[in-house]
């Protein structure tokens, strides 16, 4: 049976394990350096499982985007390397190698990166270099946080969403777009979107942070009950291209 099905419970796993490995797996994909990827690892033991291994060729096998099959199956390597030579060993290697230019970028362009200390500074070099998006998030984590950070992935999940179904799968996964720091991370978002003025993406943020306060104030249920019907495919206002370029992982 396919690890991915909701039936599918493996070998001694619950359903609600199965969802929390599968959030921890996110984590792990999804983090911006090795290094917090490491951390992710020892915090969630249970990713060195072959329920894990399962689950990860499941969503290779289901993915059709080769930039996206090729990062989970180099972080399916970084997993099998943790069980067979212990987590400091697997990681040790691409942690060294981050702290190096990349072969291929102008060295004053990476100094440009390094150098930037403010969320303001990585956003402008990311619309000049779209190409950057990863290093860029990279020096996001290591400028704001991990803590931050986890805000701002939850708001590109938010913000990819397309369905009323996909927004409050996003709002009920995660937690933290409920919070004070998402609010304000849209704000200075749509802030920094308006002196480029493009007011088509101003305005989708700014109902899509109406959305999230109607949430806080009235609860996920009210804000989202007689939206659609579950699973109808109802399609939300999206950003174009450049939008979902830039906030796409």
């Amino acid at each position: 049976m396919d690890p991915m099905d909701e039936n599918y419970t493996g070998k001694a796993i619950s359903y609600q394990q199965k969802r929390m490995l599968l959030q921890a797996l996110d984590a792990f994909t999804r983090s911006e350096s090795w290094d917090a990827a490491k951390q992710v690892v020892i915090e969630h033991r249970e990713l060195l499982s072959e329920e894990a291994d399962a689950i990860l060729a499941a969503l290779i096998a289901r993915q059709k985007d080769k930039r996206a099959i090729e990062i989970l199956q180099d972080h399916r390597r970084v997993l099998a390397r943790c069980r067979l030579e212990g987590v400091d060993a697997a990681f040790a290697d691409r942690i060294a190698g981050e702290s190096l230019a990349p072969a291929d970028m102008d060295p004053v362009l990476w100094m440009r990166l390094q150098t930037a200390d403010s969320y303001d500074t990585l956003l402008r070099l990311l619309f000049e270099y779209p190409e950057l998006l990863d290093l860029v998030k990279r020096r996001m984590t290591q400028v704001l946080g991990e803590a931050q950070m986890r805000v701002i992935n939850a708001i590109e999940i938010f913000l990819a969403a397309d369905s009323w179904d996909a927004a409050r799968l996003a709002v009920e996964t995660y937690p933290e777009l409920l919070s004070l720091d998402a609010d304000i991370w849209l704000g200075q978002y749509a802030s920094f979107v308006a002196t480029r003025g493009d007011w088509n993406i101003v305005e989708i943020l700014a109902e899509r942070r109406w959305l999230l306060a109607r949430c806080r104030m009235a609860g996920v249920d009210a804000t989202f009950r007689g939206r659609n019907s579950p699973g109808d495919g109802t399609r939300l206002d999206m950003a174009p291209e450049m939008m979902a370029r830039l906030l796409s992982a």
